[in-house]
């Protein structure tokens, strides 16, 4: 797929993600890519929005935990507290707007780079999310993602603002270098969890990246090992954002269980090439 829209990463911006384990990318896609997605997405979570623009009027005690609604066959919208999420768009559905930034040679191209894996990447999971509104949201603890993805290689994610977004709305920050720390701990379903509460020693090792003021299309990487995570959105506005998570082609499946392997007919072992892991070349 050819790109329309996606910019490439720059020698200076690979080196950042190389040494802090995430890196800024400004103006990664194009205002009108970021309008189409959330176009696309707002009517399929519309039930877990609680209104148009802002959700003031929202009974949090009404919201259970992990609800979710089948998007027409077409991937799972959740609440799932942290945001509202369509999971699914690339990997489900092959929307066009998703797949025009998610699939697109200069995404793979940029993947390659910042891991530094010159084969191709393949898509590991897609996540439309809407951080609602004054406070209903609550924040995203400090977690690692590689460790509960159950690959064998290291993996990145791109998580791209939608909507302008103000450091008071819960942009992602990151703890810079502390992927060099290895595997910390995954996250347990049973309790809450934040790595911080684990690893107090993190604040005094790894500075944490300032909360980013974001426009529409500018974009964050981070490393399937970075420790990172997302204050509440304390204003009245929807936060929404679209990330998507990579990792190399040879990469094998460990067998875990996690919903995004589930049911997939996997083999513990084996590298995985099913058609659910859209390749990107």
């Amino acid at each position: 797929m050819a790109s329309k829209g996606v910019r490439p990463v720059t020698g200076n911006e690979v080196t950042f993600f190389d040494q802090n384990g995430w890196v800024l990318l400004p103006g990664l896609i194009t205002p009108d890519m970021c309008e189409a997605m959330v176009a696309t997405g707002r009517p399929r979570m519309a039930e877990f929005l609680g209104g148009d623009q802002s959700v003031s009027a929202f009974e949090d005690s009404t919201r259970e935990h992990m609800t979710v609604s089948d998007a027409q066959g077409q991937g799972t919208v959740t609440d799932i507290k942290q945001w509202v999420e369509w999971r699914g768009a690339v990997r489900n559905a092959r929307d066009p707007a998703f797949c025009a930034v998610s699939l697109d040679k200069q995404t793979g191209s940029n993947v390659r780079r910042l891991l530094g894996r010159d084969r191709p990447v393949r898509v590991y999971h897609d996540i439309l999310t809407c951080k609602l509104p004054d406070l209903v949201s609550i924040p995203t603890s400090y977690h690692q993602d590689g460790t509960n993805f159950p690959i064998d290689r290291n993996a990145l994610t791109i998580w791209i603002a939608l909507v302008e977004i103000t450091p008071d709305m819960g942009p992602v920050q990151f703890y810079s270098g502390s992927q060099k720390c290895g595997l910390l701990g995954g996250i347990p379903f049973h309790s809450k969890f934040d790595l911080v509460e684990e690893y107090p020693e993190l604040v005094d090792k790894f500075p944490l990246s300032p909360a980013h003021h974001m426009m529409p299309g500018d974009a964050t990487v981070h490393h399937s090992l970075t420790v990172h995570g997302a204050a509440a959105n304390s204003t009245d506005r929807q936060r929404w954002s679209f990330l998507t998570s990579y990792f190399p082609e040879g990469t094998r499946y460990t067998g875990a269980p996690n919903h995004d392997t589930d049911g997939l007919d996997l083999q513990r072992g084996y590298e995985i090439e099913h058609p659910s892991f859209a390749l990107v070349d």
